[in-house]
């Protein structure tokens, strides 16, 4: 059998999250037998807040702020469907699909009541002007407000015992907002791009989502806040990638769409002008199984990446700049000083 022996020749980077490489040096076994027993890689995330530190008072018993948060099983979750892709099919099955694998789902607070989906599994959208009728969830753990709004957001505390989230797309000013959402206590920080992943100024993705890690390591409170993050999340390592990268857990769009055999007509960059058909006969079971299918095969992924770093959860990797290569700075450190070279990720 001839072999030519040139290997592969195509490119080791590109743009976006193919810029970013995981380190691949810690071999670990997804499960091994260890002194308690069998011992798991761990998908698990925390959504709420953890103080910084605990106080007690002179009896020993806890004083101070306490955890308030819940737990899902993966860390992703389904969010609100760009565009018109949000049918009432479409949420019937996002909704079946993440009470099954114990995870969340965001849908509209119109679709969740109409069609009477409130259950600890759905997160309700709703806009600031409509803040007060967070009480008409009870079910709901998590409610989330689309942009902020002070006195929006006060509405919804005091009219829910439900956890406040703040829905922030990365426009310009977003850092203000941002800050002022934590001081005024929100628990969660959805942080949404274009679904290309780019911000009003063309950033990517895995660079904002350092950026809001960062603000709040900085100021000495990361465990205080959950941040979600969307936009230009559509392959099964841009899960791991995006979570190095500071979130704590991803939010799926288009691939939930795509999942189901759909098909989209026009651009699909800006969430409001997504038009996309379900298949015309789509079948809830088969459609919910297909959903399944892809958070199994994304889970088994992010399992392999974790092995390979070594990392046992899943809590553990997240802000773990330190385990990723970006692939320009990679170029640079080998070729800087040779001539002809343009520049790492030219």
């Amino acid at each position: 059998v001839p072999v030519r022996g040139q290997g592969y020749r195509g490119r080791f980077g590109g743009p976006g999250f193919d810029g970013m490489l995981t380190d691949m040096s810690e071999i670990v076994r997804p499960s091994r037998d260890g002194i308690h027993g069998r011992e798991l890689i761990g998908t698990a995330v925390d959504v709420g807040s953890k103080p910084m530190h605990l106080s007690f008072d002179a009896d020993g018993k806890l004083s101070g702020s306490t955890p308030e948060m819940f737990t899902i099983q993966v860390p992703f979750l389904f969010d609100l469907p760009p565009g018109d892709l949000g049918s009432n099919d479409f949420a019937r099955v996002v909704d079946s699909t993440s009470r099954r694998i114990d995870t969340l789902s965001c849908l509209d607070a119109h679709t969740v009541a109409r069609l009477g989906l409130d259950a600890p599994n759905i997160v309700p959208v709703l806009d600031n002007a409509e803040a007060s009728h967070a009480s008409e969830f009870p079910a709901a753990r998590l409610i989330e407000l689309d942009g902020w709004k002070a006195d929006a957001f006060e509405a919804a505390r005091e009219a829910t015992d439900a956890m406040i989230g703040v829905r922030l797309h990365f426009e310009e000013g977003w850092q203000e907002s941002f800050i002022a959402a934590v001081d005024a206590g929100a628990k969660v920080i959805h942080l949404l791009a274009d679904l290309h992943g780019r911000g009003a100024d063309g950033s990517f993705v895995s660079d904002l989502f350092k950026e809001a890690h960062m603000m709040l390591i900085e100021q000495g409170r990361r465990e205080t806040v959950t941040l979600f993050g969307g936009g230009g999340i559509v392959g099964a390592d841009h899960v791991p990638k995006a979570i190095i990268s500071g979130l704590d857990a991803v939010a799926l769009d288009l691939p939930v769409l795509f999942a189901f055999q759909g098909r989209s007509h026009g651009s699909l960059r800006k969430r409001d002008k997504v038009s996309g058909t379900l298949p015309r006969r789509m079948d809830h079971d088969w459609a919910e199984q297909r959903l399944v299918n892809l958070c199994g095969s994304w889970r088994d992924q992010l399992l392999e990446i974790l092995g390979a770093m070594g990392i046992r959860e899943v809590r553990r990797l997240r802000g773990e700049f330190g385990r990723s290569m970006i692939v320009r700075h990679l170029e640079d450190e080998a070729f800087e000083g040779i001539a002809g070279y343009a520049g790492g990720g030219a």
